[in-house]
């Protein structure tokens, strides 16, 4: 993922890598904005309607869904239904807190230790490189019935195959805050 993180240790859980705190993140930002990282997400101008706040330039964080409730715990969490318009939320994204905006996922990385620990991605702009896929790297392969060596015409196949590259391409604009469960 990166080689670049910090344990969450300002929880109150008892482990020795806690649950996320305001301390924790704040910690996470001054590393990102210290490298000069940029902000991905822009700002979300507030309205003037009751109940939403006004949602700033934010890093983007991953996050395993098991620790959604921690997220929602943070004390500057603001969640998507109070953003001031809905246009710019992801399908996935839990909320916002000050300068970061998360997205939850079941494919969250998280380890097998005992408590479990959960890396949660925070990326600034440009921090890593995909090479897109397109109809000349991707192919999609189906075989019907009775391809190849099926005298009885038990077997089809189907899949599919691809070139696919993924690059850090700063190491100072992506860090991974690790953190357990409340």
């Amino acid at each position: 993922m990166t080689s670049s993180q910090i344990d969450c240790i300002n929880g109150v859980n008892g482990n020795a890598v806690t649950e996320l705190t305001q301390t924790d993140l704040d910690l996470a930002i001054d590393y990102l904005l210290g490298n000069n990282a940029k902000r991905m997400a822009p700002t979300i101008e507030g309205t003037n309607r009751f109940g939403t706040a006004p949602i700033d330039r934010a890093f983007w964080a991953i996050c395993h869904t098991d620790i959604r409730s921690d997220v929602k715990a943070i004390a500057s969490f603001i969640a998507t239904n109070e953003y001031p318009t809905q246009q710019a939320v992801l399908q996935s994204e839990l909320g916002s807190t000050e300068e970061v905006r998360w997205v939850m996922t079941t494919n969250g990385a998280v380890d097998t230790s005992s408590p479990p620990i959960y890396s949660n991605p925070i990326c600034g702009q440009n921090a890593y490189g995909i090479v897109n896929m397109d109809n000349v790297s991707a192919e999609f392969i189906f075989k019907p019935l009775g391809a190849g060596e099926d005298a009885l015409n038990r077997r089809q196949t189907m899949g599919w195959k691809a070139r696919f590259a993924a690059v850090l391409l700063d190491d100072g604009w992506i860090i991974n805050l690790r953190s357990t469960k409340a």
